[in-house]
């Protein structure tokens, strides 16, 4: 999957693709929403038993996290997870910044 950042009538839209640049989601106005719809879309595909009692990470709340590392002084390999929902979100293509360029 990946986070598309696009200029529509609305103003500047995130969405995300799939493959073949496959339009999988609505239009996002913030990264958030975009994020917590990559989250609930790719904890639906999953038809496994789920382990995890929710899908936000506790670390990405940097107050846990302190919690969790401050009686261990070794660092972790994976500080962000090794699922896709536990990193970060970042756009992809930044189609917005082109057409703005187009504009100009």
């Amino acid at each position: 999957m990946k986070l598309i950042q696009d200029l529509t009538s609305e103003g500047i839209v995130l969405y995300w693709t799939g493959s073949r640049a496959k339009k999988l989601s609505p239009d996002f106005h913030n990264q958030i929403e975009a994020e917590e719809w990559q989250k609930k879309y790719h904890f639906s595909q999953y038809h496994g038993e789920e382990r995890r009692a929710s899908i936000y990470d506790r670390r990405r709340d940097e107050l846990k996290r302190e919690f969790y590392y401050a009686g261990n002084r070794f660092f972790r390999a994976n500080p962000n997870g090794r699922r896709v929902t536990d990193k970060p979100i970042q756009v992809d293509v930044d189609l917005a910044h082109l057409k703005l360029k187009l504009m100009m």
